[in-house]
């Protein structure tokens, strides 16, 4: 069984919005997965140094016996020189690379980005986000 534990009600919220984060909600769903929403991890429990549970604020106790955790994340944008990996690039504070609402890089129309490392403007909160 694979649970995935979130701060919101449907799964990306935050950034798409509650009608596309219930899609994500059904698509969870249907592979088996449950959601387990407006939830934080409180702590982690084990025994032997093995992971046997997670608690949750609410003091629900989930167990397991194989925790991932994905709290923030830094784009892949550089090569092991630390330089971008697409030269002329500028990337952003977060090493993300910016996009019109198509996904073609603004200064570049020929190159499409996608993915967490890409940032897009959002009609919704009239900003650019990155997933």
């Amino acid at each position: 069984d694979v649970t995935v534990i979130g701060m919101e009600s449907t799964p990306f919220e935050r950034v798409l919005g509650k009608e596309i984060g219930a899609l994500f909600a059904d698509l969870l769903r249907e592979n088996k997965l449950s959601y387990k929403a407006l939830s934080t991890v409180k702590s982690f429990k084990g025994t032997d140094g093995k992971i046997t549970g997670v608690e949750l604020q609410n003091g629900e106790v989930l167990p397991c016996d194989c925790a991932v955790l994905g709290a923030g994340v830094i784009p892949n944008t550089m090569n092991s020189n630390k330089e971008p990996v697409v030269k002329g690039v500028e990337l952003g504070r977060d090493m993300s690379i910016s996009v019109d609402v198509f996904l073609k890089h603004k200064d570049y129309p020929d190159m499409y980005v996608a993915g967490d490392i890409c940032r897009f403007p959002y009609w919704k909160l009239g900003h650019d986000v990155r997933i």
